[in-house]
């Protein structure tokens, strides 16, 4: 976004990413490696899901953190029943339970991630950490799913070919 792309276009991101590895980025292999090199000091920034942030917290790792005056890129996970799905109803008792108060405030409190439900009302101790405020909620940045079926291949090429290389 900064090189002036977005959820639509990721083109002139990859220029500023290309600057990024002449600078001596490194990319972890995982969360789990990520989370080790920032508790150990050997880097002091990166990019990372707010939930995952506060899982982080919670372990000790002593980090902060920051909301891109950008926007914020939103992670998505679905639920859904399947056309053959053999107890439809049971299918959605489950899926109408997991957005009731207890399970979405039980999920804020062990994964870190803001409830579904915007009914939901976390504590304000809890909210201040996981949840986002009005005016962050309007700078969310959906992502463009055509966008990405149709360019993914091509984008997967460029990061292990181009950036990770």
């Amino acid at each position: 976004m900064i090189a002036g792309g977005g959820p639509s276009d990721y083109e002139p991101g990859k220029a500023k990413l290309l600057e990024l590895k002449k600078q001596g980025v490194k990319i972890y292999p995982t969360n789990e490696a990520m989370a080790q090199a920032l508790k150990s000091g050997e880097i002091v920034m990166c990019i990372m899901w707010n939930a995952r942030g506060y899982m982080w917290k919670k372990a000790g790792i002593d980090i902060e953190i920051a909301i891109p005056k950008e926007g914020i890129a939103i992670y998505l996970s679905d639920m859904c029943i399947p056309k053959n799905a053999p107890n439809k109803e049971a299918a959605y008792q489950y899926l109408n339970a997991m957005l009731e108060e207890m399970p979405q405030t039980a999920f804020a409190e062990q994964m870190g991630y803001a409830p579904s439900n915007s009914e939901v009302k976390l504590s304000p101790e809890l909210a201040a950490q996981v949840d986002y405020t009005p005016e962050q909620r309007e700078q969310f940045l959906l992502p463009d799913l055509e966008y990405l079926a149709k360019q993914d291949a091509a984008l997967q090429d460029w990061w292990n070919k181009e950036f990770k290389a």
